[in-house]
């Protein structure tokens, strides 16, 4: 049996100064103090946020391809969720590092993921790998960080899914008619 465990949102302080992505119907803030990378193809928007010193990393990887079905879901899943977690645990060790099935609020909404431990050029770290729908897309938001870099990649974790919460109202519009009941399960 699978059981996911939700973790309260951290309590640091966010940065009170913070920078607006808005494009392509995807909407978010983020520290001012962190640099946004666009690493944006014709099938997803990849994003990816960091911050000079830190070996804390938040990136999001919406597929621009709208999920009407739950086999596109699954499909997703498979084809972008897994092969995420499948790399962050060969990079933590021998591909075999301990995996806990989690889940995030993203915007007063569950995002269920997992959460795996190891070592990451020498250092204990800590990566999770989120999946959830924002409207009809399929979006994962990944945070890996070297354990002693937690505290500094929470504060930017914290507005990136509750300050802004990823979602722009303008995407949802008329959009929320089909919403899957059941996540794809993850496979370990």
């Amino acid at each position: 049996m699978l059981a996911f465990v939700c973790l309260p949102a951290n309590s640091q302080a966010p940065e009170s100064e913070t920078n607006l992505y808005a494009k392509d119907g995807l909407a978010f803030e983020y520290p001012v103090s962190w640099i946004l990378t666009d690493k944006t193809t014709a099938e997803t928007q990849h994003l990816i946020i960091s911050r000079e010193g830190s070996s804390a990393l938040i990136m999001i990887v919406a597929l621009r391809a709208l999920a009407r079905e739950s086999r596109q879901l699954d499909a997703a899943h498979k084809g972008f969720t897994q092969p995420l977690i499948e790399n962050m645990s060969e990079k933590f060790g021998d591909g075999s590092s301990p995996r806990r099935a989690s889940c995030v609020d993203v915007s007063g909404k569950k995002a269920y993921g997992v959460r795996l431990k190891g070592t990451y050029e020498k250092l204990p770290s800590t990566g999770e790998v989120y999946s959830f729908m924002m409207g009809l897309r399929f979006v994962n938001l990944v945070f890996v960080r070297a354990d002693k870099d937690e505290a500094q990649g929470n504060i930017a974790w914290k507005v990136l899914r509750e300050v802004s919460g990823l979602i722009s109202q303008r995407m949802l519009e008329g959009r929320q008619s089909w919403v899957p009941k059941i996540f794809p399960a993850l496979e370990y």
